[in-house]
């Protein structure tokens, strides 16, 4: 309820100061959630053409290829965003759910890792690798993830809901398909 509102407030921040990092970063998240995902990348280019350090915008700007299922610019993004700020566990889980997202099992849960161990209390990060490992055939260690992210305060039935479906999806799908 309160986007529009926000969008006005950036706006007016741009308009006083267009060289305000900030407001372009947070202008594009509401983009973002608006669905605007051209709009939001716009935002987040302008926002590291003026500060090219600036890791949130970057990984930021990762989401928003993502949800357009621009991966290899999401990873680049990703990467980007980790190499200027190494300890961003936030940036680790959205590469690794990139990865996911095409396939790459191994990577994912290598990125999941990473996050976890420079944040050992991301609940995401944990639902994120329990995804990941039941799509790589690991119900062991899902299972294992999904304690550890429900006892963080993730919610176990969309988890549970999630490992799922993709277990019904693999189910479905015969050899040579």
């Amino acid at each position: 309820n309160q986007l529009p509102a926000a969008l006005a407030a950036y706006d007016e921040a741009i308009r006083l100061d267009p060289s305000y990092v900030l407001a372009y970063n947070n202008r594009g998240i509401v983009y973002a959630r608006q669905g605007e995902y051209q709009l939001a990348i716009a935002d987040y280019d302008r926002a590291i053409s003026i500060d090219p350090r600036n890791a949130e915008a970057w990984d930021n700007r990762g989401n928003a290829y993502s949800r357009l299922a621009r991966f290899a610019e999401a990873i680049a993004s990703y990467d980007a965003a980790i190499r200027l700020l190494p300890s961003n566990a936030r940036a680790y889980n959205n590469r690794g759910n990139t990865h996911a997202l095409l396939g790459r099992h191994a990577e994912a849960i290598a990125d999941f890792d990473q996050a976890i161990q420079l944040n050992p209390n991301y609940a995401l990060a944990y639902a994120s690798r329990a995804l990941a490992y039941a799509r790589a055939n690991m119900p062991d260690q899902a299972r294992q993830d999904v304690e550890r992210a429900v006892a963080l305060g993730a919610d176990r039935e969309s988890l549970e809901n999630g490992i799922s479906k993709l277990q019904t999806q693999a189910d479905n799908v015969r050899p040579g398909q």
